[in-house]
């Protein structure tokens, strides 16, 4: 797994590799098409739905890890731009102004 560290005013961010989530996506079609091959199998239903319910648990546990990266990759996206902000005072020279940045996505705060 590659992930680095990043520190800056206190805060400390670990960094998301695309290429773990790249490797988790080539896993997650592995499965996929052990799954279809397990369908597509002779073997007997018993052992067909054994066999595909134990792929479909790692399955799932690959999509989870999935976007759990891509969330975390965004988080990090977000506190970054949010670094990047701060470093050029765009939040005190709107509070200046009487405008509040919105603290949550798809709200607005306006102060009169």
């Amino acid at each position: 797994m590659m992930i680095s560290s990043v520190s800056g005013s206190g805060n400390s961010y670990s960094s998301v590799s695309s290429s773990e989530i790249a490797r988790l996506e080539k896993q997650l079609v592995k499965l996929l098409e052990e799954l279809k091959e397990v369908v597509l199998s002779d073997d007997d239903e018993e052992t067909k739905k054994l066999k595909t319910q134990q792929l479909q648990q790692q399955i799932q546990m690959v999509q989870n890890q999935i976007i759990q990266k891509r969330n975390q990759e965004a988080a990090e996206e977000n506190a970054k731009n949010q670094k990047a902000l701060d470093n050029i005072g765009l939040d005190s020279d709107s509070k200046k102004l009487g405008v509040n940045l919105a603290q949550k996505e798809g709200s607005l705060d306006i102060s009169i």
